[in-house]
């Protein structure tokens, strides 16, 4: 999880909808975590951390993961501003390792008077086995969502995305430590 200034974000009651269909059997379905940590919300010197937990498929072996569209709430801290917004994302196309990814967000009712922003990334592709981890540096603009396009501000900083073990599998890793606990005793 990104941390800054003690500030971490999470995006939670994301709608559930169906997932990028695959050619792969070997992927399997779960939930990440994705964070992004942008080094300053656009034209203030405040950084804008944000976290979504999403319903996705990914495949271990490769370092692949694919997520849907829809739609949810994120809570959004800026400097000292903080409060929940609706947003809706585009599929995040399937990275594999050593690769790149594209996504396009609209968060609506940003702080600020912004209004409602869209917000398009870019970014590079790392994975690391050890802890089934992607990580990555992003690039992209944050713009007034209306019909005209208008221009944006520039965005830069760095994410991270984790499988979310199920909560039954948290509980297991639990009973197994008492169970380790209790023998050594």
């Amino acid at each position: 999880m990104i941390s800054t200034g003690g500030t971490t974000l999470l995006l939670m009651g994301l709608a559930s909808s169906a997932l990028c269909s695959t050619a792969s059997a070997d992927f399997e379905d779960g939930r990440i975590e994705f964070n992004f940590a942008f080094q300053g919300y656009p034209q203030y010197n405040f950084p804008l951390l944000t976290s979504f937990l999403v319903d996705a498929s990914y495949d271990d072996g490769e370092g692949t993961f694919q997520v849907p569209g829809g739609s949810g709430s994120v809570d959004i801290v800026a400097g000292d501003f903080s409060g929940t917004r609706e947003q809706t994302w585009s599929p995040i196309g399937p990275p594999v390792v050593e690769d790149i990814f594209e996504a396009e967000f609209v968060i609506f009712d940003m702080p600020y008077d912004y209004g409602d922003m869209r917000i398009e990334l870019a970014g590079d592709v790392e994975w690391n086995l050890d802890g089934n981890r992607w990580s990555g540096s992003v690039t992209g603009t944050a713009s007034p969502y209306t019909p005209f396009g208008a221009g944006g501000s520039p965005l830069s900083g760095t994410w991270s995305a984790q499988i979310v073990p199920a909560p039954g599998a948290i509980a297991l890793l639990g009973l197994g430590g008492l169970a380790r606990r209790r023998h050594r005793d």
